[in-house]
């Protein structure tokens, strides 16, 4: 195990962001003294982007937090209590349903039953918010919860059934909207 328990996100982003470039090191294109130096650029960079994405979304979430329950189900390392803490979200959610804790991971539906369980509902009554249309929206539709999926850009160009998901969003501002 590379990410331990313990680890933030911005850990997380470097211990990853070594591992890759020091495998581009091993094939000869980066000189290996660049890696440290570029690992530390990268992650902290991307860990501003994405301290600054939890702000854009914070007023979102304690909006939903004042009228709902929440649970978040992820596929992550086993540290994303610590990520939560680091950012100030833990709050937000009546439990965690991780991956790497767990034993299951999306798109197993399995994992969202652990979810639906630890709100104490029935998957009728609970409305999954999903990013990724084949580990959240069509696990959480196979298990009979609602879905919403937030739509980002995709790094390929696939088709997706729209018509799948109850609603389909571009910003998370339109949940409470």
């Amino acid at each position: 195990r590379h990410i331990l328990p313990h680890h933030n996100f911005h850990d997380l982003l470097l211990i990853k962001m070594r591992i890759e470039l020091g495998y581009l090191a091993e094939q000869g294109l980066l000189n290996a003294d660049s890696i440290e130096p570029l690992a530390a650029q990268i992650a902290l960079y991307c860990y501003r982007a994405a301290r600054s994405s939890v702000e854009e979304a914070r007023p979102v979430l304690e909006a939903l937090y004042a009228h709902y329950p929440m649970v978040l189900v992820s596929n992550f390392y086993g540290n994303v209590e610590s990520v939560l803490a680091d950012f100030d979200l833990r709050r937000y959610f009546r439990d965690i349903i991780e991956s790497a804790v767990v034993g299951v991971r999306k798109p197993n539906p399995q994992i969202f039953r652990l979810g639906v369980e630890a709100l104490g509902m029935q998957p009728q009554e609970v409305i999954v918010v999903g990013d990724s249309f084949y580990k959240d929206i069509e696990p959480a539709k196979k298990l009979g919860c609602h879905t919403v999926w937030f739509k980002g850009e995709g790094w390929t160009e696939e088709h997706y059934d729209e018509q799948l998901p109850d609603k389909v969003i571009a910003d998370l501002a339109e949940l409470i909207g």
